[in-house]
């Protein structure tokens, strides 16, 4: 009975060795695969690539936080075939207190529900999202390239002429004007 027993162990442990040897593989082959994704469609292929930029006190930001500790704003334009799809926003930051951070997402919010008021919008258009949590807070924003108008392109740093082009721009276009206003851009395939 201790031999059955026995070779039971043993299955066992070599179970999951097999296991933790499948998910180290995994792990590997994710961490060490290209950054350009294809997409088949119907027998064509899309590469996707990403235009990000990075800024700490970028020009006419609509998202301002008062007596922030450290703040990043955050562009991401997404190219499909060169041509951009969609566009997001992020603010992160951080407060001295908790209470702070409080206060600045409720007065952001609001803004920004009023602001969107303004122009007969609703607020639910551009899938924010409003987080802190203790001296943290969040702010995103994101749609497809073609939902901006000359209202909403203002949250992501475009004027009302760059804001009705924008499904027009090619990515080295969009990566002078967001550089222009003090963002820092990197472009990835």
């Amino acid at each position: 009975m201790s031999e059955s027993k026995s070779k039971k162990q043993q299955y066992l442990y070599i179970g999951i060795i097999v296991c933790i040897v499948v998910a180290v593989a995994a792990i590997l082959c994710l961490l060490f695969t290209s950054k350009e994704t294809k997409i088949s469609d119907n027998g064509k292929v899309h590469s996707i690539d990403i235009l990000n930029c990075q800024a700490t006190g970028p020009e006419g930001a609509f998202f301002v936080a008062e007596n922030a500790v450290d703040n990043k704003h955050e562009i991401k334009v997404t190219f499909q075939n060169e041509k951009p799809t969609k566009i997001s926003y992020t603010l992160t930051g951080d407060q001295s207190t908790a209470g702070a951070t409080d206060q600045t997402i409720a007065t952001l919010h609001a803004k920004y529900n009023i602001y969107m008021g303004q122009y007969g919008l609703d607020p639910e258009t551009l899938e924010p999202i409003f987080s802190n949590v203790d001296e943290a807070f969040k702010i995103s924003l994101i749609t497809d390239v073609d939902k901006i108008s000359s209202a909403t392109g203002a949250l992501f740093f475009l004027d009302a002429n760059e804001a009705t082009k924008l499904k027009n721009y090619a990515s080295e276009d969009l990566e002078k004007i967001y550089e222009a206003r003090g963002f820092s851009c990197e472009f990835s395939k």
